[in-house]
């Protein structure tokens, strides 16, 4: 499990996806968490901006203007006008549009939450499209930097099938598992846990303040929160100076090989139900995704070594996972589909020498070409005399041996 999460009240986070959201956090591409009601969605997004909160207030207890902002939307209620305030008269009559700002409205809030994101009707998820893409409003900057959706599996009551090019705009999609598929420690937590919106009238009579509880107004400040606040600052520090050494050392190779899989994955999806379109766009967030990911991985090492650092190629077959959005307009399972995942893991199999040395281009090149010809005698040339790997020779004679049988 987790080492940040569990310190925010937040418990049953895998550490690869825990690793996924911290590298959101570092590049500050929109993540999408996906799962049934009660399973602390909106929860994590909020508990993560309330740490930046709880420590900017112990660094400026005086001065909330440099107080970390955050807010959390419900999807299926808003309207324009919450997002931008009303335009403000006095400015019109000078020639000016301004908005009227409140505590609700978009301006300045570093971290953002749309809660019930399939919820919303198509009319109310174009409203929401340009912020997720460019953090702007009508072409101003609003000064987000951080945007963690969340929404139930699509199916249940309520939910509306979302655009795919809004989908597309979000680096992660997260599969947050059900209550019942915690371990016993998890729901042992879970089941005592207090969070600030909990057991509201107990904390008035018994006058004491819960563990979890944090106030966007006072400048008193919660040092559990604050503290995991510096925590993560820190290993996010941290991680941006692995990625800025990734980016040199890698970067070419982790593109090339993002590059060789898509090309891969969708010649394999091609007759599939769950085929889906990867745009290049989304190549470039599978890119970053993967660079980031191996920061954080490096950065936890670093601030905690007692753990293990993760085995390469099964990190790159996480965020593929996590960053290939098969079914997630549309699914009606918590999960992506196992056919899917399978695909996914196979097609990074193939690639097995590309993790031994990750400078090389040549056997990339080779099993691209093994994957991509339609010539038979090509292929079995090709394993012949150019693949040593076994994952993907038996992967393509099983290919060629089900082409034979269907002529």
């Amino acid at each position: 499990m987790g080492v940040i999460f569990k310190k925010l009240g937040i418990y049953g986070f895998e550490e690869h996806k825990e690793d996924a959201i911290l590298s959101s956090l570092l590049t500050g591409d929109p993540v999408l968490l996906i799962g049934k009601q009660g399973t602390a969605k909106t929860a994590l997004a909020t508990a993560i901006g309330a740490a930046f909160r709880e420590r900017s207030k112990m660094d400026h207890p005086t001065d909330s203007s440099k107080w970390f902002s955050y807010h959390a939307y419900d999807s299926s209620k808003i309207n324009f006008e919450d997002l931008i305030g009303i335009p403000s008269p006095k400015a019109l009559s000078e020639g000016r549009t301004e908005f009227i700002r409140s505590p609700m409205t978009i301006w300045d809030k570093h971290l953002v939450t749309f809660d019930e994101f399939n919820r919303q009707l198509p009319e109310r998820q174009n409203n929401i499209f340009e912020l997720i893409r460019s953090r702007t409003v009508m072409g101003v900057p609003t000064g987000t930097k951080w945007i963690i959706n969340c929404m139930n599996p699509f199916g249940m009551a309520g939910t509306e099938a979302l655009d795919d090019a809004l989908v597309d705009r979000h680096q992660w999609f997260i599969y947050v598992d059900d209550f019942n598929q915690l371990g016993d420690n998890d729901k042992d937590s879970i089941i005592k846990h207090i969070g600030n919106d909990d057991a509201i009238a107990l904390k008035i009579w018994t006058k004491t303040r819960g563990k979890f509880d944090v106030s966007n107004n006072s400048s008193r400040y919660n040092e559990p929160f604050a503290e995991t606040g510096k925590e993560l600052i820190k290993l996010l520090n941290l991680a941006a100076s692995y990625y800025q050494k990734l980016s040199v050392k890698v970067s070419d190779s982790y593109a090339h090989f993002v590059s060789r899989f898509i090309s891969t994955f969708t010649t394999e999806m091609q007759d599939k139900d769950w085929k889906i379109e990867l745009s290049g766009r989304r190549a470039g967030m599978i890119w970053r995704a993967l660079i980031a990911y191996r920061a954080i991985n490096l950065a936890k090492c670093e601030l905690y070594p007692r753990r293990a650092m993760p085995d390469l190629r099964q990190s790159f077959k996480e965020v593929m996972q996590m960053t290939i959005p098969a079914g997630i307009a549309n699914t009606t399972g918590n999960g992506l589909d196992q056919n899917a995942v399978n695909s996914i893991n196979a097609n990074v199999d193939l690639f097995g020498d590309f993790f031994k040395d990750t400078n090389s281009k040549s056997s990339i090149e080779v099993i691209y070409e093994l994957i991509t010809t339609k010539s038979i005698q090509r292929k079995v040339e090709l394993l012949i005399n150019e693949v040593d790997d076994d994952v993907a020779k038996n992967h393509v004679w099983s290919s060629i041996l089900r082409e034979i049988d269907d002529d």
